[in-house]
């Protein structure tokens, strides 16, 4: 099987990203740039969970236990 993410790569990424954002910020800036995005967060799972509907839910159980076959599947293969 070929990997197709890199998870190392697309860490060091972030992180490169992230370093960038807070660059000459003050530690009082950082602190402020920090309760922006963790309220940010905090709204989109907010958002994200109005969203789940029972129907939804049952749906990703159903994907997640047909996923967890195939690997099964996969690992008595190889």
């Amino acid at each position: 099987m070929r990997k197709t993410f890199d998870c190392i790569k697309s860490k060091r990424e972030g992180q490169e990203l992230l370093r960038k954002k807070l660059a000459g910020m003050t530690p009082e800036q950082e602190l402020a740039y920090w309760h922006e995005q963790t309220e940010a967060l905090r709204e989109e799972q907010r958002l994200a969970k109005e969203q789940m509907t029972p129907e939804r839910i049952a749906a990703l159980r159903e994907f997640l236990r047909s996923k967890r076959t195939r690997l099964r599947r996969e690992k008595v293969a190889s």
